[in-house]
């Protein structure tokens, strides 16, 4: 069995380019911070037709500049309903506004797919 690699694949392609954003610009002076990249978890409840619930539990790993902004990878998995074995991966990015030392704002998208859980196809 022979096993090709493929650059242009669409997953590495993404990963390519998500990874390679924050680089592309690098002088000599500028240094790479690292402090502003982050890890973080959530748990959402998302109502579905059929007065049916889900909860999603998210993985998320994103890039932080100084204007607010973010970007990233996401990851997110069903942990209660009866969609278990649904997943979804994608990107993710945003915006956040300090409000006070412990408050903000957040808006944010993700843009993925994914699939299992007895969804079909199309759902």
């Amino acid at each position: 069995m022979i096993l090709a690699f493929n650059p242009l694949h669409p997953v590495r392609l993404i990963l390519i380019l998500i990874f390679s954003m924050g680089f592309t610009s690098l002088a000599a002076e500028d240094a790479v911070n690292v402090y502003q990249n982050s890890f973080r978890t959530t748990y959402e409840t998302i109502a579905l037709p059929g007065d049916e619930d889900m909860g999603l539990m998210g993985i998320n790993y994103l890039f932080n500049d100084d204007s607010g902004f973010y970007y990233g990878l996401g990851f997110y998995g069903s942990m209660s309903g009866h969609r278990g074995g649904f997943f979804t991966f994608g990107l993710e990015g945003g915006y956040q506004y300090h409000l006070f030392d412990n408050i903000l704002f957040d808006a944010g998208a993700f843009i993925g797919g994914g699939g299992g859980g007895r969804a079909v196809s199309g759902d």
